[in-house]
């Protein structure tokens, strides 16, 4: 295949494995929690749709991280691993088809579970002891498909296409969560109020087909003898001297991007877990319409992702507009800080700054790291940045809100986000992908 000639058809086939996925992982946030708390007393004037286990808020906060804690250690070595793996289908498709069975039996399962709690049992939690086992390992068998899955179909589609068109690829990537997300919340609510387990099972069967598509009709390149035999033979060794560099510049502008990287995330984490309570306790909005309001950030996001591709893959340049990107989310705290009634506005300019960042965020990896035989481990150090600032992101920010109010929220994250682009600003590029992306 001909990374030079990158059509819309490559494009989407790269791209809707990894939308697919992430909107698999949107829905799950959305409900996994009200099947844990569902029952419980806090819940008793509550129009849930389902029974459920009666947790409390708490254990459903360890929850809900946990997958991500496990991503920290499962990625980077999954990464790594798949970078000295070799068969006749590739390194990177193999997990791809692996992973598929765990992803949707999974995925099928964890609705189902809820929906069969009797609803006199409900919120009962020692008499649900068994469906809570059930349910848990629904769980775990998903995500030991996802997490692997994520990291390799990030690196797959890094690999696929020529430096310059990456930020291209992850234009769509965005562009398709954002409208799948959008979708799911809006026409998926309906769905699942008429059939819980139904609206799972559709994002499961097109992340199934999405899956089928790229098994069928993309075609790892071949890996060269010299490539595997540069990658470390342990994959914890392998993702240590990813950490290390060739060089000391080259390690120090790697850190400080992971540092930019976790930094933005930690800001761009509060920004989405504490908006909608700062609409309710601020403006004085109820939550179905500080909810509704939040749709803004995607919104903001989805209008950013294609100029956003377009400029990083021209002159502009990744790290020009991924700082553009972080600085736009930054002005938007600002903006809101001041004039809080204007949060329309403000929700737009860091959604629209996030699509930006985002857009950006793994090619520019691979400009500044290089490391083509270790892409895998690449990706994987990088997610343990990203998954870092999203479990620790509401810690922070929650315990910031804690102390001083609401008010705290968005200049909490400014602070995070200017940290972020001190980090950047301080990292440079490798010469040897500007060369890359110039002859591309």
């Amino acid at each position: 295949m001909d990374k030079k000639r990158v059509g819309i058809g490559l494009m989407l086939l790269l791209a809707l494995p990894a939308a697919a996925g992430d909107t698999l992982t949107n829905v799950y946030n959305i409900y996994a929690p009200i099947f844990l708390q569902a029952g419980n007393p806090s819940f008793a004037g509550s129009q849930v749709l389902t029974s459920g286990f009666g947790m409390g808020a708490l254990m459903v906060g360890f929850w809900m991280v946990a997958d991500n804690i496990l991503g920290v250690f499962l990625q980077p070595i999954v990464g790594a691993w798949s970078d000295r793996f070799h068969s006749r289908f590739g390194r990177r498709i193999p997990v791809v088809m692996f992973t598929l069975p765990l992803i949707i039996i999974g995925y099928v399962l964890i609705p189902v579970v809820p929906h069969l709690i009797p609803a006199e049992l409900s919120g009962q939690t020692s008499q649900l002891v068994n469906m809570f086992i059930f349910f848990t390992v629904a769980c775990v068998i998903f995500y030991l498909g996802f997490l692997p899955a994520r990291v390799i179909l990030q690196t797959l589609r890094q690999e696929a296409v020529e430096p310059a068109q990456r930020s291209k690829v992850e234009a769509w990537v965005y562009f398709l969560i954002n409208i799948f997300s959008i979708l799911a919340y809006t026409l998926g609510a309906q769905v699942y109020r008429s059939n819980g387990p139904l609206l799972f099972w559709l994002i499961g069967g097109l992340y199934l087909v999405a899956c089928i598509l790229l098994v069928v009709f993309y075609k790892e390149a071949p890996v060269l003898a010299s490539e595997l035999e540069k990658s470390e033979k342990n994959s914890l060794k392998q993702i240590i001297s990813v950490l290390r560099g060739e060089h000391p510049r080259d390690r120090q502008n790697l850190i400080m991007y992971l540092g930019s990287v976790l930094f933005v995330t930690l800001a761009f984490g509060g920004t989405s877990s504490f908006s909608s309570s700062w609409l309710v306790n601020t403006q004085g909005l109820d939550e179905a319409r500080a909810a509704t309001i939040q749709a803004i950030l995607l919104v903001g996001s989805t209008v950013a992702v294609f100029p956003a591709g377009q400029l990083a893959s021209g002159k502009l340049g990744r790290r020009t507009v991924y700082i553009l990107g972080v600085a736009i989310m930054v002005v938007g705290g600002l903006f809101v800080s001041f004039f809080p009634a204007q949060f329309a506005i403000a929700f737009f300019l860091m959604g629209f700054g996030a699509g930006t960042f985002f857009v950006t965020m793994l090619p520019l990896l691979f400009d500044i790291a290089g490391g083509k035989e270790v892409s895998g481990a690449l990706v994987g150090v990088l997610n343990i940045s990203y998954l870092l600032g999203t479990v620790f992101g509401s810690l922070i920010v929650g315990a910031a809100i804690q102390s001083i109010g609401y008010l705290a929220l968005y200049p909490t994250i400014i602070v995070l986000g200017s940290s972020a682009l001190v980090c950047i600003l301080l990292t440079r590029t490798s010469p040897a992908s500007q060369v890359a992306e110039v002859v591309a």
